[in-house]
């Protein structure tokens, strides 16, 4: 392969690799080539389109290339071959962008709907997970200033590549511009990524329901993960206490059995004390399930003083009278309405 096939290639390749999440060059595009066209406003950001698109960009350049210099079939195979064999590597690494993308753009979606207002916002995220991606994205698109709390933290979670790929993805499918400099949000220093505390904030170690910020001083919390809390009583309660009038939190919670999908109720089987030994082993301990049913979330909120907005039961399953009497003697005083409900969107506003 010649030099100045190899260098075409890169250049366009890097924009597809990059754009996936793994390496630290940036893509500038071919010489002369307009820039990448930008999302309108009311379009979600999405990367895999942005990885199409990036696709069809090297096809074009490729097909151009091939014209100019009359390049044969044979050295089109090891072109062909080279590509694959960058995309290869990418698909080895593990990348989070296109699951950052995808939570913030369900969880902005509701911010724009249910809080009437597209002044910058504070916003919290309890349980962030392997990485502060959906803070960054949120951070770069303009809110005042977003908070991560977890009482676990992953090894990787400063790694400096899931981030770097989250800002190139927003410099490409954006469309809610103009956007905060990567700077004002983050540095890289000693290959880990510093976060601008103005402007990104993790908490940690802290319970969900330990937030150390002031009352009323939150606009949105949209924590995922309600049912791996230990406490989901005061857990909503801490959410109500540190939004301010009219503030909004949204939680998709799943109830199933995580251990099975396809026996979702499996785990109702289990006395409360067996069930509760497993997770004081501490490498199960992040794994944890409290149990509770649809209607034990909803009289939750209400009970905290939320108006509930929303409540989407958007996951069932089929539930009957001799699957109910199976269950242990506590879930078994449930509805087969309340039992059947997996997996519920609530939105809820403190009034």
């Amino acid at each position: 392969m010649t030099n100045v096939t190899r260098t075409l290639l890169i250049a366009v390749t890097v924009g597809v690799v990059v754009g996936a999440g793994t390496t630290r060059v940036y893509y500038r595009g071919l010489p002369g080539a307009p820039p990448a066209p930008l999302s309108s406003p009311s379009v979600a950001l999405d990367p895999l389109q942005v990885f199409k698109q990036r696709v069809a960009e090297l096809n074009v350049a490729r097909q151009a290339l091939y014209r100019k210099q009359g390049v044969t079939g044979a050295v089109i195979n090891e072109n062909e071959q080279f590509l694959l064999e960058e995309l290869r590597d990418y698909a080895s690494r593990n990348s989070t962008s296109s699951y950052n993308f995808g939570i913030y753009n369900v969880y902005r979606s509701i911010q724009r709907e249910y809080l009437g207002s597209e002044r910058p916002a504070r916003i919290l995220e309890i349980g962030p997970g392997a990485n502060l991606g959906v803070g960054l994205i949120f951070a770069l698109t303009g809110a005042e200033k977003y908070y991560g709390l977890d009482i676990y933290m992953d090894p990787e979670l400063f790694a400096t590549a899931q981030y770097e790929s989250i800002a190139y993805l927003l410099q490409l499918a954006s469309g809610e511009k103009p956007l905060r400099k990567v700077g004002a949000v983050m540095t890289v220093k000693d290959g880990e990524v510093e976060f601008a505390k103005e402007r990104l904030e993790y908490l940690y170690p802290r319970q969900s329901y330990d937030i150390p910020l002031p009352d009323r001083s939150l606009d949105y919390v949209f924590p995922a993960t309600l049912e791996y809390v230990v406490d989901p009583e005061k857990t909503v309660q801490a959410i109500h206490r540190v939004l301010r009038k009219g503030g909004v939190t949204a939680h998709q919670i799943d109830m199933r059995d995580h251990a099975d999908f396809s026996k979702p109720l499996e785990f109702l089987k289990v006395d409360e004390r067996t069930w509760n030994k497993q997770w004081k082993d501490p490498n199960r301990a992040a794994c944890y399930l409290n149990r509770w049913r649809l209607s034990e979330f909803k009289a939750a909120f209400e009970r905290a003083g939320f108006h509930i907005v929303k409540l989407d039961v958007n996951a069932t399953f089929p539930m009957e009278e001799s699957l109910r009497r199976t269950l242990n003697a506590r879930f078994q005083k449930y509805s087969l309405e309340d039992l059947s409900a997996t997996g519920v969107m609530i939105i809820a506003r403190k009034e």
